[in-house]
Formats: C-alpha cells, sequence, structure tokens
C-alpha cells in the first residue's frame, strides 16, 4: 500500500541519517523495525497472486537486502566478527534466490518499470560490491583481485554512474592502502582522478570525492 511504501521509505531515509551522523546502533534499530514492519505485512496480507515458491523467492530477496544494509554499517564501524558473520548470510541468502525467474510473477508493466529503473543491469548486480568486500575480509588478495577486475570491468562500461564508478575506485585504494602497495593504490588514484577531471561540476559526484581526496 501507500502508506507501507511511505513507511518504508521514511525508515530507510532515518537509517541513512543516522549512517550519516555515525550513530550505528540507530541505523541498524531502523532495519529491525523494517523487518518487523514487511513480517508483519507478509502475514496479515500475503500476495494472493503469488504462488508458494514465488513468495518464498521474493522474501529471500528482501532479507538479502536488508542484510546487504547491515553489512555496509558493520563495514563502517569496522565490526570484523560482524562484517564476517554478515558476509556469510549474504552469500547464503543471495545463493538462495532464483535471481533468473525473481520478477515473472509481475505483470509486464511493472517489470517495464523495474527494467527502467534498473537501467540495463540485472538486479543481483547490487550484491557484487559487498561480495568482493567479504571476501577481503577473509581473503585480502583473493579480494584485491576481485576487486581490480570488477571496477575495471564497471570503469568501461557505459551502463553505471560516475558516482558508482568513483566509489569503486575508492573502495579499491583503500584496500591497497591497507595492504600497504602504495605503488598500485597510486595508479588507480591516478585512473580514478581522470575521471573527475573529465566531468562537469556536479554537486552528487563531488560529495563523494573526500576520500579520494584523503588518498591524494
Amino acid at each position: 500500500s501507500a502508506a507501507s511504501d511511505v513507511y518504508k521509505r521514511q525508515r530507510q531515509e532515518l537509517a541513512d541519517c543516522h549512517i550519516h551522523t555515525g550513530d550505528y546502533p540507530k541505523a541498524l534499530e531502523q532495519y529491525r523495525l523494517l523487518r518487523q514492519e514487511m513480517d508483519k505485512k507478509f502475514k496479515e496480507n500475503p500476495p494472493k497472486d503469488l504462488t508458494e515458491k514465488q513468495l518464498k523467492n521474493f522474501k529471500n530477496m528482501i532479507e538479502a537486502c536488508f542484510l546487504k544494509e547491515e553489512f555496509r554499517i558493520y563495514l563502517k564501524m569496522g565490526d570484523l566478527p560482524n562484517i564476517r558473520k554478515y558476509n556469510e548470510l549474504i552469500q547464503q541468502r543471495y545463493k538462495d534466490v532464483d535471481w533468473n525467474n525473481l520478477f515473472n510473477f509481475f505483470s509486464e508493466k511493472e517489470q517495464e518499470k523495474l527494467k527502467e529503473a534498473l537501467n540495463g543491469h540485472n538486479f543481483e548486480d547490487g550484491f557484487q560490491l559487498e561480495l568482493i568486500q567479504g571476501k577481503y575480509m577473509t581473503n585480502p588478495k583473493a579480494g584485491i583481485e576481485a576487486m581490480e577486475k570488477y571496477t575495471i570491468d564497471v570503469a568501461n562500461s557505459m551502463d553505471f554512474s560516475h558516482v558508482y564508478k568513483l566509489k569503486l575506485f575508492s573502495e579499491l585504494i583503500r584496500m591497497l592502502l591497507a595492504q600497504s602497495d602504495s605503488i598500485a593504490a597510486r595508479y588507480y588514484l591516478e585512473y580514478a582522478l581522470q575521471i573527475v577531471d573529465s566531468l562537469e561540476y556536479n554537486s552528487i559526484i563531488f560529495s563523494q570525492l573526500g576520500e579520494l581526496s584523503d588518498y591524494c
């Protein structure tokens, strides 16, 4: 319902505000409340046009999204036990989702809206960064190799925004510096700055440059 959509949006905006101010426990609380609301909604008014299998698949996808947001918060906190725990949970839930048939039960009009919103991406693309970050936590070398490949693939693609490209470069540079590989970090920093230099001023993009500035 419209009221439920507003509730979810407000909870997510509240979580973002708490993250921005560094109040991570309150941000996590918003996702606990969102889960609670979603569970209540499914129990009280389950979608009538979904089979049990489709409903389970849809719920797995929603849970994967919640886990991803919580993983990001623990990453900002530097909470290693929960970083490892939530990465394992994401990977398990990610495997549980039948991505190929996730949206088959939507109408053609709804599927067209989703395609437009995804802008040429597959829905599961939104989990790649978190999966790589989790890999890095358990195996830094393998994580950096995966991050390098993903960052270069995205940088060479026309399907991703400049904000996302710079976000990936920033994360790759962070990983490299943490492993004392300053030569590779400088190479990718210069690559990222070439992207910045090619852009006209944009407040959304330039608001992402704090970490790159620190690395300079």
